[in-house]
């Protein structure tokens, strides 16, 4: 599990106002871990994680195909 995960993960247990932004992570990663990268590559590798964890909900069939059965 990557740093930024496992920083994450742990963000489920404290109250919302204090979990992790993308800047609190971009300025965790550069003062702990020596993190020389941009600020834009963190932002949007929490962006599409917080997508890809996103649930999807849809109906089963199609609602003109209801219609006929």
């Amino acid at each position: 599990m990557s740093t930024i995960e496992h920083w994450l993960d742990e963000d489920v247990k404290v109250q919302r106002k204090q979990r992790h932004t993308a800047k609190w992570v971009f300025d965790r990663l550069r003062d702990e871990c020596g993190f020389t990268g941009g600020y834009t590559i963190i932002k949007d590798y929490i962006r599409e994680r917080d997508q890809r964890r996103q649930e999807v909900f849809g109906p089963l069939y199609h609602r003109a195909l209801i219609k006929h059965l």
